[in-house]
């Protein structure tokens, strides 16, 4: 069975798309559904560590008049 419709909005050069497949693709293509959920925790934690980051440093240059 193969995939045709985008999981996502792509990103840049579909990076989004792309990951999103290969986290599909391990947990049911191959029945590994443990390793692609472990996928998917790793790649929430990445994207939650660069967004507070993201967060920290815009409020970081904001000045109170």
């Amino acid at each position: 069975m193969t995939l045709t419709c985008p999981l996502t909005a792509g990103g840049p050069y579909k990076s989004t798309e792309l990951i999103a497949y290969k986290i599909y693709q391990t947990a049911f293509t191959s029945m590994n559904f443990g390793e692609g959920q472990a996928q998917a925790i790793v790649l929430f934690v990445i994207v939650a560590i660069i967004s507070l980051l993201q967060v920290y440093f815009t409020r970081k240059g904001k000045v109170d008049a």
